[in-house]
């Protein structure tokens, strides 16, 4: 098993290479699930695609 590498500067699109985003995942399943809207905003740089692409990669279903 590889290694993620925490700081490359492509975005991630597992949840095992993502660091410290739990929370905000979990809470995104739910509105997911609760047929919610959600946004994901955020400064330069701080996960919001590779929360984004780990999220869409363990739905069967998705549109990007």
């Amino acid at each position: 098993m590889a290694v993620p590498v925490l700081f490359d500067l492509r975005p991630k699109e597992r949840i095992e290479e993502l660091y410290d985003f739990r929370d905000e995942l979990n809470k995104l399943i739910a509105c997911y699930r609760d047929g919610r809207i959600a946004v994901i905003l955020g400064i330069r740089r701080m996960g919001k695609s590779s929360l984004l692409r780990s999220f869409l990669n363990i739905m069967e279903y998705h549109i990007y």
